[in-house]
């Protein structure tokens, strides 16, 4: 296995672990990881917690394995039996969505904000700078 997808698959054990979940991976493929949640503290509560638990695997994925990107396909927590939470390679950077680029580098991030006009020449500058100095 390559070193990207072991530390990501190590990740998600030690992460279940620490979040008292019990899942088990359906699927491990060269470009496609299913891990299936079948007892989670948070089924039946709000749809926030999950949202905030597939934002920490965005970072996570960012750091062990930028290769990869994670999304919920069904959650607990909007009726599903089970959660299924995918994790996908990014074939190449040109294939990217928006939403995968900013996962992974938050300077392209930054960059496609400024390119749609949400923040102004000033506020990237000097968002770049901090960005720059970690």
């Amino acid at each position: 296995m390559e070193r990207g997808k072991e530390l990501l698959v190590q990740t998600v054990k030690k992460a279940d672990a620490m979040w008292d979940v019990k899942s088990d991976w359906l699927m491990q493929t060269h470009d496609r990881l299913v891990r299936e949640v079948s007892e989670c503290p948070l089924a039946g509560a709000a749809v926030s917690p999950c949202d905030q638990i597939e934002s920490f695997w965005k970072g996570a994925c960012s750091v062990v394995a930028p290769e990869w990107h994670p999304k919920y396909e069904r959650k607990m927590t909007t009726g599903a039996e089970r959660c299924a939470l995918v994790f996908e390679r990014i074939a190449s950077a040109s294939s990217l969505t928006d939403e995968q680029k900013a996962s992974i580098d938050p300077l392209e991030s930054l960059k496609l904000r400024y390119a749609k006009g949400e923040i102004t020449r000033e506020q990237y500058r000097e968002m770049r700078e901090t960005l720059l100095v970690r």
